[in-house]
């Protein structure tokens, strides 16, 4: 692990350090700061990617709200955003006190689209 430590004694991430260090690290800073994380699934169906199913497990490690988006559209509108953003309203709304992933349809809800449950335990 390549790291330095801050003033506090705290390992920080350095340019070198690791992806996945350093994601974690930022990870938590959000955790500790009452944030979250948008994780945005690709629109052809292929799922998460290697990298964004390691993302998941480590804010579920963490403790840190995710707010999932998919769509059934190549191209977005800014109307079409406004779900992403209601979705974190009502969460600062209720408290931040539910932490299960948040899956969020950003598209055209006239198309037929695959429909996922609201929330699902990380």
């Amino acid at each position: 692990m390549n790291a330095k430590f801050d003033a506090n004694g705290n390992m920080t991430p350095k340019k070198t350090s690791c992806w996945r260090f350093a994601f974690r690290f930022h990870q938590r800073e959000s955790k500790e700061s009452n944030g979250f994380m948008i994780q945005v699934e690709e629109w052809e169906g292929k799922g998460l990617g290697d990298g964004q199913k390691m993302e998941t497990e480590m804010a579920r490690d963490v403790g840190l709200k995710v707010f999932r988006t998919y769509t059934n559209v190549t191209n977005l509108t800014v109307g079409m955003m406004s779900s992403i953003s209601e979705a974190v309203k009502e969460w600062y709304d209720s408290g931040c006190a539910n932490i299960d992933l948040e899956n969020v349809f950003i598209g055209d809800v006239k198309l037929a689209h695959t429909k996922r449950p609201k929330y699902e335990t990380l």
